[in-house]
C-alpha cells in the first residue's frame, strides 16, 4: 500500500495537475495538497519506511523526497 500511494504521490505532482490554474507552486489549490503530502508521511511510518528503502528512484529535488523528509522522523 505504501508502494502504491508513493506511485500516486509522485504521478499527481508531477503530471498534468501541475499545469492546472491552482495547481503551481504556491497556488490556491497547491497548499492544500502540500499539507496533505506532509501529513500523509507525518501519520504513516509505513510510508517513511518504505520511502527510506526506495528513496533512490526519487530525485532529492522531488516532491516526494521533499515530503518525507518534512514528515518522516529522523
Amino acid at each position: 500500500m505504501a508502494d502504491l500511494h508513493l506511485n500516486y504521490m509522485d504521478g499527481f505532482s508531477s503530471g498534468y495537475v501541475r499545469r492546472l490554474e491552482g495547481m503551481e507552486d504556491n497556488g490556491k489549490y497547491w497548499i492544500y495538497w502540500e499539507v496533505y503530502f506532509k501529513d500523509s508521511f507525518r501519520q504513516s511510518p509505513a510510508m517513511c519506511a518504505r520511502y527510506n528503502e526506495v528513496k533512490s528512484s526519487y530525485p532529492d529535488d522531488s516532491v516526494i523526497a521533499k515530503f518525507a523528509k518534512l514528515g518522516c522522523r529522523p
